[in-house]
């Protein structure tokens, strides 16, 4: 990033995509360091946006899910089944959306983009699936309405500490 700054400048604009990784959205056990690592890029293309966005630099950051890559290879399907796009995503799906950050999303700056079948939206679980069942939904929608007031959909009345 601080190589392209200085010609970003001159240029008056342009686009910096750093890669980062869903590990980079939510916690993973085991990779301590891989994860913090990715937040760091998420937390330093934030500030970047920030410092480069009077001069014309849009900063963004990618955050790839489960892409088939050298690096993947043999990891198997079980990696995405639980998402709600059940693949592994490309390289090539990848290249598009950044080619499109580049050029198209030219008002987006300081943005996580991500692309990963769902994954980081958590593992698709049908109720009655023996994982929830109608009757655990029922309980945590009470829950809901007891601490927040809202019934449904629609406001059925607002805690005092909201309205201020």
């Amino acid at each position: 990033m601080h190589a392209t700054v200085a010609s970003l400048r001159k240029a008056k604009g342009g686009a910096i995509i750093t890669i980062s990784s869903t590990a980079g959205l939510m916690g993973y056990a085991s990779i301590g360091a891989y994860t913090a690592s990715k937040w760091g890029v998420r937390g330093l293309t934030k500030s970047a946006a920030l410092e480069l966005g009077p001069f014309g630099i849009r900063v963004m950051s990618i955050h790839p899910g489960p892409i088939a890559t050298p690096m993947t290879a043999g990891m198997g399907e079980h990696m995405t089944a639980s998402q709600p796009i059940a693949r592994w995503g490309t390289v090539e799906e990848v290249t598009r959306l950044m080619l499109f950050m580049a050029s198209e999303a030219t008002d987006s700056t300081g943005s996580a983009w991500v692309i990963d079948g769902g994954a980081v939206l958590g593992p698709i679980q049908e109720l009655g699936s023996g994982r929830h069942s109608t009757d655990d939904v029922a309980v945590a929608a009470s829950r809901v309405e007891a601490a927040t007031g809202y019934v449904g959909s629609r406001p059925h009345r607002l805690p005092p500490r909201w309205i201020q």
